[in-house]
C-alpha cells in the first residue's frame, strides 16, 4: 500500500512537473503571441499612414487637375476671344482697303 502510495506520489509530482513545463510554454507562447501582435499592429498603423499618404497624394493631384482644368478652359476662351477680334480687325481692314480702292477709283476719274 505504502509503495502505491509512493508510486501516486511520484506519478502526480510527474504530472506536475509535466504541467509546469506545460504552463511556461504557454507564457512563452502568450509573449511571443503579444510580440507579434504588436509587431502587426505596428505595420497595420503604417499601412494606415500610407493609405493616408496616398489619399492625399491623390486629393491634391485630382486639385491640380482641376486647376489645370481651368486654366486649359480659360485659355482656350482667351483663344477664341483673340480669334474673334483677329477675324473682326481683318474684316475692318477690308472694309478699309474697299473704301481706299473705291477712293483710288473716283481720284482717278
Amino acid at each position: 500500500r505504502e509503495e502505491q502510495l509512493r508510486d501516486e506520489r511520484d506519478a502526480c509530482r510527474e504530472r506536475a512537473a509535466s504541467l509546469e513545463g506545460a504552463e511556461a510554454e504557454l507564457k512563452a507562447a502568450e509573449v511571443a503571441a503579444k510580440e507579434r501582435c504588436r509587431e502587426l499592429e505596428d505595420a497595420l498603423g503604417k499601412f494606415r499612414e500610407d493609405i493616408a499618404r496616398l489619399s492625399d497624394s491623390e486629393q491634391g493631384s485630382a486639385e491640380r487637375c482641376q486647376s489645370q482644368e481651368a486654366a486649359r478652359s480659360e485659355l482656350r476662351s482667351s483663344l477664341e476671344q483673340v480669334v474673334l477680334e483677329r477675324n473682326a480687325a481683318r474684316e475692318e481692314l477690308e472694309q478699309r482697303r474697299q473704301g481706299l480702292e473705291k477712293v483710288e477709283g473716283e481720284v482717278r476719274e
